[in-house]
């Protein structure tokens, strides 16, 4: 069910400035920026105080396992309760949640068992908060205005990255670990004030289980999740377009995940700089990268197709990985330099895939299950990425990060070339 008709944008043309000027759209990103911008500084906080404590890319790797096995777990129910319950309360909740348990951290930032516990516990969480957030957007704006909105969404969650994860390294050197967290909690705060203002959208579809005592009944659970997990596969696989856009989402998940693992050995072993200024110099980049194709793509690619797009975003990435694995061993440019402008590079490939794999989505599926889709892509990379990651730090540890890298290049080049028989086909 559509929100109010006053709240959605009508107005010919498809245009960035028109889609925020929409009230309703307005509030919901300053929930998401408020709600991103935490998240981010907070995975970024965590990762370099899990390396500070261990100097291991093993333990950086366990930390991402507490973080992608709820993922695997949860996301998908995440989907189903955030189309049948009021996204709004959700976005609520979660954010309330985060809080809590990221100001834990102030008296037991130096406890290896309170990192994998909370943020088990934030991740868990945040598997019932992002399913229910993208398919707001489809709420308070029209059809015609989707791709404006989703690309004015990348340029907020991609500013979001470079807010938090630039922000993130920083804040650690001066204030340290302690008051950064209660930073990062009073984020979250204001990110759910900002939720609270967002006009209330009604539940998309009524399920069994989310009634007063359906909760008792846990074998009707399982076989809705297992009923509602099938039915989103056939959805996904129902035509090339939407199977694309919801493989490139995951594994776009899988390859952030992977190459946060090893970022911090990366800076102190190959450029030789502290791994909290690998905020500035690969993080920063990569989101102004994300930020400029995002704009560029809602302003000038708007009829463009979106597996072109996707297609020029997948070569690009297996070419700036390539790059990367490189520029430790060039002596043309500093190494340093050469990551800033390879990572900016990177975050122009992401948004080549990021914004048409979500409009894509967005105008082929259905209300009812938008959330349970998005629900399905992070259970996808959950499930993707578990094995990945313990070997990637194992793998790092005794061989170096360039190799994850180049594995990388190798591996998005492969899809690359796949997809391009596949068409030809």
């Amino acid at each position: 069910m559509s929100a109010d008709p006053s709240q959605i944008i009508n107005t010919p043309g498809p245009r960035l400035i028109d889609v925020l000027k929409n009230p309703a759209f307005f509030i919901f990103s300053l929930s998401v920026i408020f709600s991103q911008v935490a998240f981010n500084m907070m995975n970024i906080v965590l990762i370099f105080l899990a390396f500070q404590l261990t100097s291991s890319n093993l333990a950086v790797s366990f930390l991402i396992l507490a973080i992608t096995v709820p993922q695997a777990l949860f996301s998908f129910m995440g989907g189903i309760i955030g189309d049948a319950k009021n996204k709004r309360i959700i976005l609520i909740a979660g954010n309330i949640i985060r809080a809590l348990f990221v100001a834990g951290f102030f008296f037991f930032g130096d406890s290896l068992f309170y990192l994998y516990l909370a943020s088990f516990i934030i991740s868990s969480t945040t598997q019932f908060y992002v399913p229910a957030e993208t398919p707001i957007i489809p709420h308070v704006v029209s059809k015609h205005y989707l791709l404006a909105a989703n690309s004015l969404f990348g340029v907020f969650l991609f500013g979001s990255v470079l807010i938090g994860y630039v922000l993130g390294g920083p804040f650690i050197k001066f204030f340290g670990h302690s008051y950064v967290f209660l930073f990062i909690g009073a984020l979250f705060l204001s990110a759910t004030f900002f939720a609270y203002l967002i006009p209330n959208i009604p539940p998309s579809v009524k399920i069994g289980f989310t009634d007063k005592n359906g909760l008792k009944n846990y074998r009707k659970i399982l076989d809705l999740v297992i009923k509602e997990l099938s039915y989103s596969i056939r959805l996904a696989k129902k035509s090339t377009e939407i199977g694309s856009a919801v493989l490139f989402l995951a594994l776009s998940q899988v390859i952030t995940l992977i190459m946060a693992t090893i970022i911090p050995d990366f800076a102190v072993s190959r450029l030789g700089i502290d791994a909290e200024d690998m905020s500035l110099i690969v993080f920063a980049p990569a989101a102004f990268g994300m930020i400029f194709m995002s704009l560029f793509i809602g302003a000038y690619f708007k009829n463009r197709s979106g597996n072109s797009l996707m297609n020029l975003g997948i070569f690009l990435s297996s070419f700036v990985f390539f790059v990367l694995a490189l520029v430790p061993f060039q002596s043309i440019i500093p190494p340093v330099v050469g990551t800033v402008i390879v990572a900016f590079f990177a975050g122009i490939a992401n948004a080549l895939i990021f914004v048409p794999s979500q409009t894509i989505i967005q105008s082929n599926i259905e209300d009812h299950y938008r959330s349970k889709i998005y629900g399905l892509i992070f259970t996808l990379a959950g499930v993707l990425v578990l094995v990945p990651i313990i070997v990637t730090g194992l793998f790092a540890d005794i061989f170096g990060a360039e190799v994850i890298i180049t594995s990388i290049a190798i591996l998005i080049l492969s899809i690359g070339i796949k997809r391009l028989n596949l068409k030809k086909n």
